[in-house]
């Protein structure tokens, strides 16, 4: 019975870390930025 436990664990385990690494499910909604946000942002460009 230890065995089969260990192999259910295991499977479980690697079907809950496909479904979390697959999906945002659990992830916060991005909310779009207001006009007033956007009007006082300073753009920087980047050196090469």
């Amino acid at each position: 019975m230890g065995m089969w436990s260990i192999g259910v664990g295991a499977v479980g385990a690697a079907a809950v870390a496909l479904l979390l690494a697959n999906t945002d499910m659990f992830l916060s909604k991005p909310r779009k930025a207001a006009l007033e946000y956007l009007e006082d942002i300073d753009l920087k460009t980047l050196e090469k």
